[in-house]
């Protein structure tokens, strides 16, 4: 499993069946690849340690 991810401050993804484009404004993007072998449990951890990643400032006011 390879993982890159890039902060942005605006993104959008085509979808290619139905062409409706889906946008988001500051965050990240997440390109996972995949291979034989892979497992659920793999998949699981790298969500949860993406998900706890600081790669943006903590916002003013708000949890950190």
């Amino acid at each position: 499993m390879k993982i890159v991810i890039q902060r942005v401050s605006s993104a959008s993804v085509k979808n290619n069946v139905t062409g409706e484009a889906r946008k988001i404004g500051r965050g990240a993007v997440v390109l996972t690849g995949f291979r034989r072998g892979d497992s659920r449990d793999k998949a699981d951890y790298m969500a949860e340690k993406i998900s706890n990643l600081r790669i943006f400032p903590p916002e003013e006011g708000g949890a950190d």
